[in-house]
């Protein structure tokens, strides 16, 4: 089943990860023993009590997996607040990569008729027909390992949150799921974006992006 995409103009979402919470690092995947608190004037209590302010805020670029219901709501509130133009994607029911490509190009709104992963990239990693300097949320459902889709989907965000940091425009996207396919896929394009970070041609500031892989809450 397909849902529609819920479009708000948001504000800027950005996160920061509070003191000591990086356990480990594989593929360009970080690790965290607790979720992040995500607002809009106060993020995280630092062990001195003192809240986070926006300012120290750093994190406006990552990719977020197995965020529970609850944060995803807080998301789109703390959004909502600030300007960003939000996303929502289920990608359930989706079976090859055409089909992938056509839900993108619908749920985007592109400007124009394409096809392709490269193409999926390239308008996903520009927006301009939507005129939000403000940034984006994407917000995904039905990456399981089920999905003969996953994998793909999961190669394809690396490079695209990497052209927005180049940007400045602040482009989070937290998914649901975070199962072994979805997170293999985002370490190996980790990787190829590290490796074309250390070409001659390559751009300033290319490299690997942020994974944030959250904790499942006890008993489930």
């Amino acid at each position: 089943m397909r849902v529609a995409v819920k479009r708000w103009v948001y504000g800027r979402c950005v996160t920061r990860l509070g003191p000591r919470v990086l356990i480990g690092r594989l593929g360009g995947v970080t690790a965290i023993p607790t979720p992040l608190t995500i607002g809009t004037t106060s993020i995280r209590q630092f062990k001195s009590g003192r809240p986070v302010k926006i300012a120290e805020i750093s994190k406006q670029f990552a990719v977020h997996v197995g965020v529970e219901e609850s944060l995803l709501a807080q998301l789109k509130d703390d959004a909502r607040l600030n300007g960003m133009m939000v996303f929502e994607l289920d990608l359930s029911g989706l079976t090859d990569v055409a089909a992938l490509c056509q839900y993108l190009e619908s749920e985007f709104m592109y400007p124009y008729r394409t096809a392709g992963l490269d193409a999926a990239i390239d308008l996903i990693s520009d927006l301009e027909w939507f005129e939000n300097s403000q940034g984006y949320l994407v917000i995904v459902r039905g990456a399981s390992d089920a999905s003969p889709i996953t994998s793909v989907f999961g190669s394809l965000l690396p490079p695209i949150v990497d052209i927005w940091r180049k940007q400045d425009i602040p482009f989070v996207i937290a998914i649901r799921e975070k199962g072994d396919r979805l997170r293999v896929a985002l370490a190996d394009a980790n990787e190829e974006m590290e490796e074309v970070g250390r070409r001659p041609w390559a751009q300033p500031g290319t490299g690997s992006v942020e994974v944030v892989v959250h904790p499942t809450k006890p008993g489930r």
